[in-house]
Formats: C-alpha cells, sequence, structure tokens
C-alpha cells in the first residue's frame, strides 16, 4: 500500500509544474521515449503551433532543472540506451528545439527576467522546429512507473518498447 501511495505522488509531481497541475489525463500528453535529429537532450523547447510561438521555455530552479556545481540538468529527461530519451513533457505536434541551454536560459532569464518577452529572442535560437525521427507515448502512466530506467533500457534492448508505449512517429 505505500508504494501505491509513493506512485501516486510520484504521478503528481511529474504532472505538477509550479502551481499550475494538470488536472486530468487528457490535458497531460504523458510520459514519451523518443529520438531527435541531433543531441537536443539538454536543449529547451518552446510551442509552436501555426508557425507561430505559443509556449515559450520557462525554467524554475525548483521546478524543472537540478542545478549542479558544474551543469544545469533537466529533471524530466533521461537519457535511455540507442540515442532514445524518456520525457514527462514532450509534445510531438508542437515541440521545437532552440539552441540554447537550460543554463543558457536560466541566465538569460537572470539578466532579463522570467517575465521578459523571450519570443523574438527564441526565434532567433530555433534549431529544429520539426526534432523527432521517433516518438512514442506511454500506454499507461502507471504501469510505467513501476519501471525503472534499467528497465526501460532492457526494453529498448529487447526491441520490446512498442509493448508499453504506443509509436506515434
Amino acid at each position: 500500500m505505500k508504494q501505491i501511495k509513493l506512485i501516486y505522488l510520484f504521478i503528481t509531481v511529474m504532472l505538477c509544474s509550479g502551481s499550475s497541475c494538470v488536472k486530468t489525463e487528457a490535458q497531460y500528453p504523458g510520459v514519451s521515449v523518443y529520438k531527435t535529429r541531433g543531441d537536443y537532450f539538454d536543449k529547451v523547447t518552446a510551442g509552436i503551433k501555426n508557425n507561430k510561438m505559443f509556449r515559450t521555455p520557462d525554467v524554475t530552479i525548483n521546478g524543472n532543472i537540478i542545478i549542479t556545481e558544474t551543469d544545469t540538468i533537466p529533471k524530466n529527461r533521461k537519457k535511455l540506451v540507442n540515442d532514445y530519451v524518456l520525457d514527462a513533457e514532450a509534445d510531438l505536434e508542437h515541440d521545437a528545439f532552440l539552441d540554447m541551454s537550460y543554463k543558457e536560459l536560466l541566465l538569460w532569464q537572470e539578466k532579463y527576467g522570467r517575465e521578459a518577452a523571450f519570443v523574438d529572442t527564441a526565434w532567433k535560437y530555433m534549431l529544429d522546429k520539426n526534432p523527432y525521427t521517433e516518438f512514442y507515448r506511454v500506454k499507461d502512466n502507471e504501469m510505467f512507473l513501476n519501471l525503472d530506467t534499467t528497465g526501460l533500457n532492457q526494453i529498448i534492448l529487447d526491441g520490446k518498447l512498442e509493448k508499453y508505449f504506443n509509436k506515434e512517429l
């Protein structure tokens, strides 16, 4: 029973960012595994719809990055085998990667403020508006939470990714 409560807590934490908490699974894209055209692991994403930016990146120290002595690390992404990335926030339809690391964005926000308009700057840093070469969405968030990255790596190596994830691209 304690393990179920911990899993529920983990799901809640993964689905909430800052003060805006996702209310239903339909509002949340779900956990995904993907490959991109390049190594974009430490790059921030923006949301593009109809060639207009509707979601600019925002970094919060306690929200979506971990700061170490030498780096900033995205909390909701994990590197996997064979160039796959596990991500709790990816959006196949709207994600675009910027040629800006989380650390660079954090420094930009410190200089100009988190509320400063970032759209023009984001377009200048546009790296890839169509980044994904493979994209899988988890079939069951609860089942996924029972898998650690070691288990997920083995699933990838065994060629069984589609047993747990729906292939969307």
